[in-house]
């Protein structure tokens, strides 16, 4: 099976992952077909069939999508950013105030590639 390339020509994560030799050509097969069969995605299925770990998968995302890795004990959220959200968003959504740029609000995301479009913001 031949990989389809990006077309925003950022590499695919399992040949990312196997260039950095975190995960076999064979290894990424099987966690291929286990994504296809429990219906996850890739990172999850490579975590739980233990050919990766979280930290391999965030470094490999972070330098995919070129977005930074911040150890939570590194953050130290404004409270005025905090306090715009209400702890139910937060959780549902799984991000995390930081502070603002301009008139922007800065968050930490668990997935940072998803998006909330802003009617579904209300908080």
């Amino acid at each position: 099976m031949s990989p389809q390339k990006s077309t925003d020509n950022s590499s695919l994560l399992g040949e990312l992952l196997i260039s950095k030799q975190h995960v076999s050509p064979s290894q990424l097969e099987r966690a291929l077909d286990y994504q296809r069969n429990k219906d996850v995605k890739l990172g999850e299925a490579l975590i739980r069939l233990q050919y990766l770990n979280e930290d391999q998968l965030a470094e490999t995302l972070s330098a995919q999508k070129n977005l930074p890795v911040i150890p939570l004990n590194e953050l130290y959220p404004n409270p005025r950013a905090v306090n715009l959200l209400s702890e139910r968003f937060i959780r549902s959504r799984r991000v995390l105030p930081i502070d603002f740029e301009g008139d922007s609000l800065v968050l930490a995301m668990v997935a940072p590639l998803d998006v909330v479009t802003p009617w579904t913001t209300s908080a």
